[in-house]
């Protein structure tokens, strides 16, 4: 089984074009050998890529400064805000344990999460160097 869901990880990975996992996640897990080990290298690893994601969040923020921005910063804050509600329900799939079984909540539930955390994370980089 936990060479099929590898596999479906790949897939979701690929199609965000970007590898989602940081050097640090897969030394992790290359390292570690039980579940509850897992959880702790996926856990970590979204932790990472949230604190990535709140820094390009302020950078790409501070974009609508001034009065004339107003309504296009309060868009902006509207559209990251469900943005949030979307990443919190996604990849809830692996999580529950039914389809996907424990490894797919240990390693396929964070490496989806963190592969939606740092799509948004690009672009919000992007959107920030663009807008100076």
């Amino acid at each position: 089984m936990r060479s099929w869901i590898w596999a479906c990880l790949g897939v979701v990975l690929c199609a965000g074009g970007a590898k989602a996992q940081s050097p640090e996640w897969q030394k992790c897990v290359d390292a570690t050998k039980t579940n509850v080990e897992w959880a702790q290298c996926g856990e970590a690893e979204i932790k990472r890529q949230e604190a990535r994601l709140n820094a390009a969040w302020k950078r790409a923020f501070a974009c609508f400064d001034g009065e004339e921005m107003a309504a296009a910063k309060q868009s902006f804050l509207e559209e990251q805000r469900l943005w949030v509600k979307w990443k919190d329900a996604s990849c809830s799939f692996y999580y529950d344990g039914q389809a996907f079984g424990r490894e797919g909540q240990v390693l396929s539930y964070p490496a989806c999460r963190a592969a939606v955390i740092q799509q948004r994370t690009l672009f919000l980089e992007k959107f920030g160097k663009e807008c100076g």
